[in-house]
């Protein structure tokens, strides 16, 4: 290869290396030419010989060598002269093919992958063995970080045409290290049990076989000892530091011991606190948010709530960079402590622009109907906040970050950083419930129909009591204003049949519309019309009183035991009765909902208040009036420990010819929506043949403490808790005969309330939502069907 109409002046570097000079000379080469290429052209090269009309001298040469030599491309390069042609003669590195990894399990393919891209080692990239190396080191102390100190990577290049080479790289993980001891220095005040609870990692034993926790991960040991640290600060230990751990590990490198320094400091009250500064609200208003109890221990997370409080208060008037300090001012003598909050508003800031990124399969307006800050407007932290809240409550959201950038002193850009969860799916299913045994199931969700927020939903369920078959469009947005619009049909055939509950077949089909329309931000409206036709059928073993309410007859002596049934002993006549049912339906309601999340919420309440019934001209004519409360407390910081109280009161009512709610609409209890330790819809008030009838109100409490699993404490997918609760069911209605059971079930009394008390486990696993519990009845009588554990499969909770 050799380069025409070269400059006419380039230093002859042939003569650096063959003769030493004392002075720099200048030399000239009438022609250059590159030799050793084989996928590379010479315009690389050329590139880096840098230089001037003037002659190059010798520094130039060399600086030309270091440049070509930190491109990485090349392994070797030499400059030599030829008879007035300056030769530079290169040898390539090759470059990577592909990359295999093989024998990983602890540390994903992708990942590894990912970590090789990041030193710069991938398929494209040039090899080089000292880089290899280097990666290959850093892998094994990344491995040595989880605990896995007898790891071992054994490479094989494999070398290909066109000076390439393919890279295999061997793992072999070894064996984990055991976390055998947690021990502690200079914590005089908590014992070791009690530092170590606050902690991710633990000691080897029962437990850990099933956490894996007892692995050693220094990312997470400073996590814990940051733990740790909070902890003490929590108490009132301001100046507490836990900033020492050591970790040894035995000669055989299978067992760890882990050394954490504690220095506790002195435990300090708050004497007073006060807010100072610059700020244009009032320092009475500030201080009215603060909410530190004098007297009591220093708690660093109230004092940044305080923080927070004050930050999001000026937020709100624009002043979004406002900065809020808290200066403890400590007193030795009288281990006290006064916390001044210092302010400055700075200026008033207004949001240029809002921006949206991550949404690759969603449309642009979808996310922009939800942002409640304006561009171009002054920037309000409230609306800023609830923007994000919005963003995430939406199904195919997973998570949003708010990103703010200053362009100018009063000016900043907003940025919501999606990351979107799968558009649709299409899921296939087994369930499986204590009364309805096993079924199948098959939906089409489609939460964003084609990138627009509208929600698409085709589903069929079948088991062994029903099968269900339905579709659902819904659009949230329907009008700008934000009226929701939907349709939906559906077609079911439900069988009634297991001993314990009213004996009936029902299959039926309808059409229903309905809309919705937000008041606040908060707070909606909804209604709904539609028309089912509902086809009713007795058995042999239903209930007299349903098969007279049908229209049907029964014999003096079935009438005597309850049943129609063909194998009376007095009478072997059996006369069955159907029924078809023309509704009108209708539902309007309110709701409130103020929850951090729809699932697993640590704050805020629902509450709705609803009525729904038929219309004027359906076969029967009733409405129901429903309410529910459902709230949550978080009783420590984050979401350990969170108190959810719900209650739900319901009354229906005939009107017009129909006497009462007909029995195909009555409400039950018993079972995991309800009262637990009880078998499913078995409490109130009973048919002659002992089956339960259901009642025309419905009473339900709950108290529930819902807490992280041990082990699992980073999982949002699962929960267990403790529970208490309380419900019935009343009223005869006008087709169910009195028995002694039956007697004090006419109207609501709290002494024939049912409760119980136990543990629950909630679980959002890879085949669906599953629920356990277990319950001990309180307050029972010898006629209720009891059931203490209780489990479901696939039923949402």
């Amino acid at each position: 290869m050799v380069l025409k109409n070269c400059k006419k002046s380039i230093l002859a570097t042939a003569l650096f290396l063959a003769m030493p000079l004392v002075y720099a000379q200048s030399y000239s080469v009438r022609d250059v030419r590159v030799e050793g290429l084989q996928r590379l052209n010479a315009g690389t090269i050329f590139s880096q010989l840098g230089g001037d009309d003037q002659d190059i001298k010798r520094g130039n040469v060399q600086d030309t060598i270091a440049r070509l030599y930190a491109t990485e491309l090349f392994d070797d390069v030499r400059i030599s002269q030829q008879n007035g042609v300056l030769v530079i003669n290169v040898v390539e590195r090759p470059v990577i093919d592909r990359v295999f990894v093989n024998g990983n399990k602890d540390v994903a393919t992708k990942q590894f992958k990912e970590m090789l891209k990041m030193a710069g080692f991938s398929e494209g990239k040039t090899y080089s063995a000292a880089k290899l190396a280097s990666v290959k080191n850093n892998l094994l102390k990344a491995y040595e970080e989880r605990g896995k100190y007898t790891a071992k990577i054994d490479v094989n290049v494999i070398e290909l045409p066109r000076n390439r080479v393919n890279i295999e790289l061997n793992v072999s993980e070894g064996k984990t290290a055991e976390l055998a001891e947690i021990s502690f220095t200079g914590n005089e005040n908590y014992g070791a049990s009690k530092l170590k609870k606050q902690m991710q990692i633990k000691e080897s034993g029962l437990m850990t076989l099933l956490t894996k926790s007892d692995r050693y991960d220094s990312r997470r040991v400073n996590e814990d000892m940051e733990s740790i640290e909070k902890f003490y600060q929590e108490r009132g230990y301001i100046n507490a530091e836990v900033n020492t751990n050591i970790a040894s590990v035995t000669p055989d490198q299978e067992k760890m011991f882990v050394d954490i320094n504690v220095h506790e400091g002195n435990r300090y009250r708050i004497e007073d606190f006060e807010v100072i500064g610059n700020t244009h609200v009032p320092f009475e208003e500030l201080t009215a948010l603060v909410e530190l109890d004098k007297g009591k221990y220093y708690k660093k997370s109230k004092v940044d709530a305080a923080v927070k409080a004050i930050q999001d208060r000026l937020g709100d008037d624009g002043y979004a960079l406002a900065r809020v300090n808290a200066i403890p001012q400590v007193d030795e003598e009288t281990k006290t402590v006064k916390i001044l909050f210092s302010v400055d508003n700075g200026e008033k800031i207004y949001v240029r622009r809002v921006n949206i990124e991550g949404n690759e399969r969603t449309q642009d307006g979808v996310f922009r109907r939800e942002i409640r800050q304006m561009e171009g407007s002054q920037f309000i932290s409230s609306d800023v906040d609830r923007s994000k809240i919005r963003l995430q409550r939406l199904p195919y959201v997973e998570e949003v970050e708010v990103v703010t950038s200053q362009v100018d002193s009063d000016l900043v850009d907003l940025t919501y950083k999606l990351k979107e969860r799968s558009a649709g799916s299409i899921t296939f299913g087994l369930s499986y419930g204590m009364e309805s045994k096993f079924g199948f199931n098959i939906s089409f969700d489609q939460p964003n129909f084609m990138g627009t927020g509208n929600q698409l939903t085709v589903s069929a369920e079948t088991d062994d009591e029903s099968q269900t078959f339905s579709i659902s469009y819904t659009n949230p947005y329907f009008t700008d204003s934000g009226i929701s619009a939907g349709v939906s049909a559906h077609y079911s055939k439900q069988k009634n049949k297991n001993g314990y509950t009213a004996d009936y077949l029902m299959d039926g089909y309808g059409l229903s519309f309905n809309f919705g329309y937000p008041l606040t931000e908060f707070t909606s409206i909804g209604a709904s019309v539609g028309y089912d036709r509902v086809n009713l059928k007795t058995t042999r073993d239903s209930p007299v009183e349903i098969v007279e309410a049908l229209g049907g007859s029964c014999t003096l002596s079935s009438q005597y035991f309850g049943y129609c049934n063909s194998y009376d002993s007095w009478s072997y006549n059996w006369t069955g009765a159907k029924k078809t049912k023309n509704l009108f339906r209708f539902s309007t309601g309110i709701s409130r909902d103020t929850r951090d999340k729809t699932v697993f919420a640590t704050e805020g309440s629902l509450n709705s208040l609803n009525i729904s019934g038929t219309l004027p001209g359906s076969t029967d004519q009733f409405y129901i009036v429903s309410a529910k409360h459902s709230s949550f407390y978080p009783l420590l910081d984050g979401d350990d420990f969170v108190l959810n109280l719900r209650g739900d009161l319901a009354k229906g009512y005939g009107y017009g010819k129909t006497s009462g709610l007909p029995f195909y609409e009555r409400f039950y209890a018993g079972g995991l929506r309800t009262v637990r330790g009880y078998r499913s819809g078995t409490l109130g008030p009973r048919y002659l043949n002992d089956q339960s009838a259901g009642g025309d109100l419905q009473v339900n409490a709950t108290a529930e403490l819902i807490m992280r699993v041990p082990g699992f404490a980073e999982s949002n997918s699962l929960r267990w808790s403790i529970f208490f609760d309380a419900g019935q069911v009343y009223g005869l209605g006008h087709n169910v005969k009195k028995t002694d059971i039956n007697v004090g079930y006419d109207k609501f009394k709290t002494n024939n309330l049912r409760y119980s008390a136990g543990v629950s486990m909630a679980w959002f696993s890879p085949i669906g939502p599953l629920v356990f519990s277990y319950a001990n009845p309180i307050k029972s009588k010898s006629y209720d069907r009891k059931q203490k554990f209780q489990f479901s499969v696939g039923i949402p909770f």
